[in-house]
C-alpha cells in the first residue's frame, strides 16, 4: 500500500503556486499509475502536502500540453477539465467515509461528502472555506500550442472533517486513507492515480484502494 508522510508547518504556505521555493523541502509524490491507459504520452503529475493549524495544504505540478477548462460554477463538472483531485477518509474506523476535493486548472472546485452520516453524496463546498490558486488565469482556458503545464495550491480547512476525524487538527502519528488523481481534460483524457486502482473498476470513487497518509511532526 502506498504511503505518503505529511510534514507539519506552524503556518500554512501562502496561497501562491509561483512560490515554489516554500515547497522545496517537502517530499514529493507522483500520480503515475494509469489503470485504464490506452495510448499517448503519460503526462507527469507531482504532488506535495503539509499540515498546519489552519488546515491541509496541497500542491500539484502538472505537465500538460493541452490545458483546457470550461467549468466555472462551484460543484460543476470540473472533472471533465484539466483537473486534479484529492479523496480522503480521515477516520480509520470508517474507511468508507470519504471526502472528495476536485479542482480544475483555473481554480474552480467541487467538494463532496460520501459518508454514512451524510446520507450519501452531499455538497459541503460553499461554507467551509476551501481556497484554491493556480498559475492559469480564468475563468476558462482553451488549448494552446504554448501549453506545457500548470501548478495549483489549495488549503483545505480542518472544518471539512469535523464529523469523522478522530483529532482536529491531526496529531503526529495519525494515519488517514487517501488517493490523489489527475484528469486530462479534452485532448489528453487519460486518468491517473497515486494509489493503484484495479483496472476492472473504472471509478475513482473507490476508497478500498486508497493509500495511507501519515501526519508527522
Amino acid at each position: 500500500m502506498n504511503r505518503y508522510e505529511i510534514p507539519y508547518r506552524p503556518a500554512a504556505p501562502i496561497l501562491d503556486p509561483r512560490a515554489d521555493a516554500l515547497w522545496a523541502d517537502v517530499p514529493a509524490g507522483a500520480i503515475d499509475c494509469f489503470p485504464w491507459y490506452a495510448s499517448g504520452v503519460k503526462q507527469s503529475t507531482v504532488f506535495r502536502a503539509v499540515w498546519s493549524p489552519e488546515g491541509l495544504s496541497l500542491r500539484f505540478d502538472c505537465q500538460d500540453r493541452h490545458i483546457w477548462s470550461v467549468a466555472t460554477r462551484t460543484n460543476g463538472y470540473v472533472w471533465l477539465d484539466s483537473c486534479v483531485e484529492f479523496f480522503v477518509a480521515p477516520n480509520p474506523a470508517k474507511p468508507l467515509n470519504y471526502y472528495n476535493f476536485e479542482m480544475n486548472c483555473v481554480g474552480t472546485y467541487l467538494c463532496g461528502t460520501h459518508c454514512d452520516w451524510a446520507e450519501g453524496y452531499r455538497d459541503c463546498s460553499l461554507d467551509l472555506g476551501l481556497r484554491v490558486a493556480t498559475t492559469i488565469p480564468g475563468p476558462t482556458k482553451n488549448e494552446s500550442p504554448a501549453d506545457d503545464g500548470w501548478s495549483l495550491v489549495a488549503l483545505i480547512p480542518w472544518a471539512h472533517f469535523d464529523h469523522d476525524a478522530p483529532h482536529l487538527p491531526p496529531r503526529p502519528g495519525d494515519l488517514w486513507r487517501a488517493n490523489l488523481y489527475r484528469c486530462g481534460g479534452q485532448t489528453d483524457t487519460q486518468l491517473a492515480c497515486w494509489s493503484p486502482i484495479d483496472p476492472a473498476i473504472r471509478n475513482f470513487h473507490s476508497p478500498q484502494f486508497f493509500g495511507e497518509i501519515l501526519f508527522t511532526a
